[in-house]
């Protein structure tokens, strides 16, 4: 919570054209990890959505997982499973596939 407290010193956030993936992620994981994943939504469907996926690969499967927590938590189960399926299947093959994500599929996919 001491997050959010400290929050108001950091509003009005950049508008949304020119927020960095990273703020958005770590927007995102602030309310996320503060109860909040209703308001994180927004900013982390930013940071997964983006053109960020050539040169922060990373970030952006990170930003996949805690938008995949955060949809879970607001019982949005059926786009948590198509999150996590997605970050699966962008990253299939290699030995970085986010096992956040593997567990997020156990727990939400039930097709």
């Amino acid at each position: 919570m001491l997050a959010l407290s400290v929050l108001p010193a950091y509003l009005p956030f950049p508008a949304a054209r020119v927020r960095s993936i990273d703020q958005d992620v770590a927007i995102g994981e602030t309310y996320l990890r503060a109860g909040q994943p209703a308001e994180a939504v927004a900013h982390l469907r930013r940071a997964v959505n983006g053109c960020h996926v050539l040169h922060a690969p990373f970030e952006q499967a990170r930003a996949a997982v805690l938008l995949g927590e955060a949809l879970e938590l607001t019982q949005q189960s059926a786009g948590a499973c198509d999150v996590y399926r997605r970050i699966l299947g962008r990253w299939k093959g290699t030995s970085a596939t986010p096992r956040a994500a593997r567990a997020g599929i156990t727990r939400t996919c039930h097709d």
